[in-house]
C-alpha cells in the first residue's frame, strides 16, 4: 500500500502465505511471489530484468534480508524494517556496497505518532490504508490462538486486548 502512493511502477509483493499475497495484490502489488513455490530472487529478476531500485524488508528474517540485499541494484537501497532477534547479523558482499547500495534500518517508518496516526486514519478515510483487514483482535486468554494465525498467515496483525 505504502508503495503505491510513490511513482514506483513496478511493485512485488513476497510472502509465504497466499492470503496476504492476494491482499498485497488488491492493494497495490503488481506481482506476487510466492517464495515457498520459487525463488523469489530468480522471478524478482525476471519481473524487472535485473535488479531493483529498492526492496523493503518485514520478516527481520535474516536469510530473507541476504536476498534483499542481493537483489538491489547499484545505488539501490534495502530498507530493514522487521525486527530480527537480537544479536542477529547478516552478511553483504563487500564488492556490491563498494558500488552505491544501501542499508537503512527503521524503526516506526522513521515517523512519529505525532504525525503518522492522523495521516494512517485520513488514508483509511480514503480507502487507501484498510487497517480493518490487517489487524484482529483477541483477548488476552486467545494469545495462542494470535500466534497461530499470525503464523498461519491467518491475520497480518494480531493485536491483544488486555482488559480495562
Amino acid at each position: 500500500m505504502a508503495a503505491k502512493n510513490t511513482p514506483a511502477t513496478t511493485i512485488i509483493a513476497v510472502d509465504v502465505h497466499d492470503s496476504r499475497l492476494e491482499l498485497a495484490a488488491r492493494y497495490g502489488a503488481t506481482h506476487t511471489i510466492n517464495s515457498k513455490d520459487e525463488s523469489a530472487k530468480d522471478r524478482i529478476r525476471q519481473i524487472v530484468g535485473g535488479e531493483v531500485d529498492h526492496a523493503v524488508d518485514c520478516t527481520g528474517v535474516i536469510a530473507v534480508i541476504e536476498d534483499a540485499a542481493e537483489v538491489v541494484g547499484m545505488l539501490g537501497q534495502l530498507i530493514l524494517v522487521g525486527d530480527a532477534p537480537a544479536g542477529a547479523t547478516f552478511s553483504l558482499d563487500h564488492m556490491s556496497i563498494l558500488w552505491g547500495r544501501r542499508v537503512v534500518g527503521t524503526l516506526g517508518g522513521g515517523g512519529t505518532a505525532h504525525d503518522l496516526i492522523p495521516a494512517l486514519l485520513q488514508l483509511n478515510k480514503q480507502g487507501r490504508f484498510p487497517f480493518d483487514e490487517l489487524v484482529r483482535v483477541y483477548e488476552f486468554d486467545q494469545i495462542d490462538q494470535a500466534i497461530a494465525d499470525s503464523a498461519s498467515g491467518e491475520t497480518i496483525k494480531p493485536v491483544l486486548h488486555v482488559g480495562e
